[in-house]
């Protein structure tokens, strides 16, 4: 089996590194039962993400997985037209109040993140049909921790 570094993996690596990306596990009270709070520092700038762990990719402790894990998260919050929409496409109680102000403060946090990507769009480095089957970038990240 090839151990070639894919494509996508090196440049999540490249963006770790130029943007001084830093990730950890968030002391941060759960504000929803499907997320896991994550610090994420970017450019010394940190925050609290709430990641879905859909797959269980936290428990393999893997900086880079987390890592997209994270921008995973921000793309998801890009993608929705506001907060209902999120809810409903993530499956969340729309009437979470904690995760509404979330949602608020990752929209805020967001405007300033988009600069860090090519035409102001989060990318997470590693496509969803890779990620949803296991395979290519992700299956990569998941077997070189």
């Amino acid at each position: 089996m090839s151990r070639n570094i894919p494509v996508e993996v090196e440049n999540l690596h490249q963006f770790i590194k130029a943007k001084r990306v830093q990730v950890s596990n968030s002391t941060a009270p759960v504000i929803a039962s499907q997320l896991s709070p994550q610090t994420f520092t970017v450019m010394e700038k940190n925050c609290t993400v709430h990641v879905i762990d859909e797959y269980e990719d936290l428990e393999i402790l893997s900086k880079d997985l987390t890592v997209v894990l994270i921008l995973r998260e921000f793309e998801g919050i890009e993608d929705s037209t506001d907060f209902l929409n999120w809810c409903i496409v993530e499956m969340f109680d729309a009437s979470n109040d904690a995760l509404r102000s979330y949602y608020i403060d990752m929209t805020r946090f967001l405007d300033t993140f988009k600069d860090l990507f090519d035409n102001r769009k989060v990318t997470s480095f590693v496509s969803d049909l890779d990620f949803q089957l296991n395979s290519g970038a992700a299956q990569y990240l998941r077997r070189n921790p």
